[in-house]
C-alpha cells in the first residue's frame, strides 16, 4: 500500500521465502519507510522493543532495517532505503 509520503508493506510470515520465516513473527508482518531509521533504532532499544533476532543491519537489497514486535506479537520493520 502507498499513499503521499507513506508505504506499507504487508505478507504472510509462512515460510514461503526469506524474510517470512515463521519464528520471525506470529501471523502478519509489515515494513514502514522511515527517515533517521538510526535515531528511531536508539529510541526502540530504550524502550526494549527491538526483536532480538532483528538488531538494526543493513540489508543486501539496499535497506537498512531493524524490527519490532507489536503488543500482540505481529513483527513490524522499519527501513530507510
Amino acid at each position: 500500500m502507498r499513499r503521499d509520503d507513506v508505504e506499507v508493506h504487508l505478507w504472510a510470515a509462512d515460510g514461503s521465502a526469506p524474510g517470512a520465516e515463521r519464528h520471525l513473527a506470529g501471523s502478519a508482518s509489515c515494513r514502514l519507510r522511515v527517515t533517521q531509521v538510526e535515531a528511531l533504532y536508539a529510541r526502540c532499544v530504550g524502550h526494549g522493543v527491538v526483536h532480538p533476532r532483528a538488531p538494526l543491519r543493513d540489508q543486501p537489497w539496499g535497506d537498512r532495517d531493524f524490527g519490532v514486535l507489536d503488543p500482540d506479537g505481529n513483527l513490524m520493520t522499519l527501513y530507510r532505503r
